[in-house]
């Protein structure tokens, strides 16, 4: 059987016809039944690469400090900049945090922590700051790739990051608002006229991001509004989906909240929906009601000079419905660092971001598509499907970098023009 090829049911099935070519390399729990009484072989590689994963994560070393370290300035402390600062400063890098607020915020709603993103995290020594705020939702039907999935409040999240952060050396300097970019320098401009030189600059400023109209020559592109989500104190963990809407819940802040969309409009719109979830309505007394954003795939996250990148949201802001949006990010950090530690010279930078940006830019842009929600009109289940668990939850951005990077190695005519 080939690499691209995996058993399912009585016949073969392509991988590679998933939204993306993917690193199948994850795991699933061990616990599923090997065999059965009737005629099915569906999770039969799954197996195979539960096994695989185990192998491997018995052997990973230690994260290995970079050939070349560089001197990186992050806009933003939200959660994509706190955790791309970690994956680079575990790599040896000097990380400045630039973050516009005079102090760090701690409001937000629910974030969904896959158990791939689970495992960077482990990896990562922030687990340590988060799993007692965090919940380990049971009643949701989601393969366990290698770590236990989490919800957690996005606050005790950013807090778990911070944390760590600082733990590492990053700098983290509030107050410090950036209004704009030498794009060929690099720098990054504040607005009390300070101006901050590195080898490579990462804006992680969000949906309202000036670099984003830097690098896209004044359009921006910015995410716009397609629906609303409120959060409460109550606990349920809960799906609901019927014609013209759907409601969600998540358990958060350990079991002591959680959140779920638009208070006012459930009441009138789902009145004749499920008594339990009329019920969970009409308890509550006050939310916190804030937009849903979602922006369409950005034709590139670099600076012509390839030396400016911009990752996270402001790259590609996403609805919930694949429950990627902050994973997206944490993956982002966790691809950056693997690529730069493949370079041996600061001239190979722009070649490395390159590879990055093609790689991150078509997993983005898929996961985008995902996350619109049209999956719940074609599908009856697809959020038990193991193949599209498979793609979403087990995906691997370190597997998926080092495979890339070797494919353009291979090819060599990139590398070439870099080096010339």
């Amino acid at each position: 059987m080939s690499e691209q090829e995996v058993e399912v049911g009585l016949g073969k099935s392509n991988v590679n016809s998933t939204p993306q070519n993917a690193t199948w390399d994850a795991t699933v729990i061990d616990k599923l039944p090997t065999t059965t009484f009737y005629p099915t072989n569906s999770l039969q590689f799954l197996h195979k690469l539960e096994k695989e994963r185990l192998n491997e994560s018995a052997k990973e070393p230690p994260i290995p400090e970079a050939n070349v370290q560089l001197r990186i300035v992050i806009v933003s402390a939200g959660l994509d900049g706190l955790a791309t600062s970690i994956a680079l400063a575990q790599c040896g890098h000097r990380v400045i945090v630039l973050e516009q607020a005079q102090q760090l915020s701690k409001v937000g709603a629910d974030v969904q922590i896959p158990s791939n993103v689970a495992r960077l995290l482990e990896r990562w020594g922030v687990l340590p700051f988060l799993v007692d705020k965090a919940a380990e939702p049971h009643d949701i039907t989601l393969q366990s790739f290698g770590a236990p999935s989490y919800v957690v409040h996005r606050a005790h999240f950013h807090e778990a990051l911070y944390e760590r952060a600082k733990e590492l050396g990053v700098d983290v300097r509030v107050n410090s608002k950036v209004v704009k970019y030498d794009l060929e320098a690099p720098a990054a401009m504040m607005e009390n006229n300070t101006i901050l030189r590195a080898d490579l600059v990462v804006a992680a400023d969000e949906v309202n991001s000036t670099a984003r109209r830097f690098i896209l020559g004044g359009t921006g592109q910015a995410p716009t509004p397609a629906g609303f989500y409120s959060i409460l104190d109550q606990l349920s963990l809960n799906l609901w989906i019927g014609p013209d809407g759907h409601v969600m819940t998540y358990t958060m802040a350990a079991g002591s909240s959680f959140s779920l969309s638009d208070i006012q409009d459930m009441r009138r719109d789902f009145a004749d929906w499920d008594l339990k979830l009329v019920k969970i309505i009409n308890m509550v007394e006050k939310t916190m009601k804030r937009p849903l954003l979602a922006g369409p795939p950005l034709p590139t996250w670099l600076a012509p000079s390839c030396r400016i990148l911009i990752l996270g949201d402001t790259a590609h802001s996403m609805l919930p419905y694949m429950s990627q949006a902050a994973a997206m990010a944490v993956k982002d950090g966790a691809a950056l660092a693997t690529v730069l530690n493949f370079i041996e010279d600061r001239d190979a930078l722009p070649f490395a971001l390159r590879t990055l940006g093609r790689e991150r830019l078509k997993r983005a842009s898929h996961m985008q598509e995902a996350s619109r929600g049209k999956h719940f009109m074609v599908s009856a289940n697809q959020r038990s499907d193991p193949v599209t668990q498979l793609w979403a939850y087990g995906y691997d951005p370190k597997g998926a970098m080092k495979k890339a990077w070797k494919a353009v190695i291979r090819n060599g005519c990139e590398f070439k023009r870099w080096q010339n």
